[in-house]
């Protein structure tokens, strides 16, 4: 299995969009999870770095 590191942004089905963009393939469309929404891309050498949000579970995230 893959090393996997996630880290908060404001929304990550923006940043899914934002990724898309710039030619980024993701390993697969944003997905829901408990506290929000989540979606990984793989680095060249196979790390999975993952992008989730807080906006079903703000109280949990960091605060600005």
């Amino acid at each position: 299995m893959a090393p996997r590191v996630w880290l908060e942004v404001a929304d990550a089905r923006a940043a899914a969009r934002e990724l898309t963009a710039s030619g980024i393939v993701l390993l697969d469309q944003p997905f829901a999870v408990a506290t929000g929404w989540s979606v990984e891309i793989a680095d060249p050498w196979g790390n999975v770095l993952g992008f989730t949000d807080y906006t079903k579970r703000p109280e949990l995230g960091r605060r600005p």
